[in-house]
């Protein structure tokens, strides 16, 4: 598996965007895109898992996943730890993706 889905890396960190789309075109019953983007992130690779918060956020900000990475990339922050907090606050304080617009607008104004 490590082999032929991964080019024979070994080391989480060392996973990035092209180790889920070389997952994602293996075709496995259940794993489309997001869920090829969480299981390198769960191996320790660092991007963004583009689930429903970061889609509700990226609607919000009128962001493409290139111009969010770029973001990430732009502010120093690893993509992995951005995709936590992310994730986190809005399960916390957010709650359904129907309120991030007003509610980031509240909070963090755009």
């Amino acid at each position: 598996f490590q082999q032929a889905v991964f080019d024979g890396k070994s080391v989480g960190n060392e996973l990035g965007e092209e180790d889920v789309a070389r997952l994602l075109n293996r075709r496995l019953p259940f794993v489309g895109p997001a869920n090829s983007q969480y299981i390198v992130r769960m191996l320790g690779g660092e991007i963004i898992k583009d689930d429903v918060w970061v889609q509700a956020f990226r609607a919000w900000k009128g962001w493409s996943l290139d111009e969010l990475n770029q973001e990430v990339d732009n502010a120093g922050i690893p993509h992995g730890l951005w995709d936590t907090v992310i994730w986190r606050y809005c399960e916390k304080y957010v709650k359904v993706t129907d309120n991030l617009p007003g509610h980031f607008n509240q909070k963090f104004a755009s």
